[in-house]
């Protein structure tokens, strides 16, 4: 989508929301918050995130040719590069 396209989408986005008020909005935000606090939910989202962050060490590897997991200091440190 280019930038106007996505300006037009979110001003439209805006409109309307702006007239169907405040309380559809509380709504939402209440559901999503409930959502956030569910424990089955946060739980997932730790595991997502562990997974994330040991893919993105695995591409850097690979990417470099090097093995991140077992070089001192790690990402960071100022060593190496």
């Amino acid at each position: 989508m280019s930038k106007v396209s996505w300006l037009i989408a979110g001003g439209v986005g805006f409109l309307l929301g702006s007239r169907a008020g405040r309380e559809p909005y509380e709504r939402f935000v209440a559901q999503v918050e409930s959502i956030k606090g569910n424990p089955r939910v946060q739980r997932r989202t730790e595991e997502a995130k562990r997974t994330v962050g040991r893919k993105a060490d695995e591409l850097v590897d690979k990417a470099t040719g090097t093995d991140s997991a077992t070089e001192q200091g790690g990402a960071g440190s100022g060593g190496g590069i």
